[in-house]
């Protein structure tokens, strides 16, 4: 990828760094959140993503106990469905 600088926004392949900036830190978040998952930690409460709309606050902690192979098998679950929906989103645009 090349930088470009053009009206004093910087490009890269034509796409502006935001775009660029979101879709990079979607696809981290989404790597760190499948080692977790592989590793069986808890998920990640806040991702790099959630900073570029402000800072986050810091999250509660769960109150409810769930059935550990269930838990696991739900963010499996919500894994690839996050990542589904990036790619088609990346299609889009």
């Amino acid at each position: 990828m090349t930088a470009k600088s053009g009206g004093g926004l910087e490009k890269f392949n034509g796409k502006s760094y935001t775009m660029w900036k979101y879709k990079l830190l979607t696809h981290l978040d989404h790597e760190y959140q499948t080692k977790l998952l592989e590793k069986r930690q808890p998920e990640a409460k806040v991702l790099m993503a959630d900073y570029l709309r402000g800072n986050p606050e810091k999250p509660p902690s769960p109150t409810n106990e769930t059935d550990e192979h269930e838990a696991l098998a739900m963010r499996w679950d919500v894994v690839n469905w996050t990542r589904g929906r990036g790619d088609l989103q990346n299609l889009l645009n």
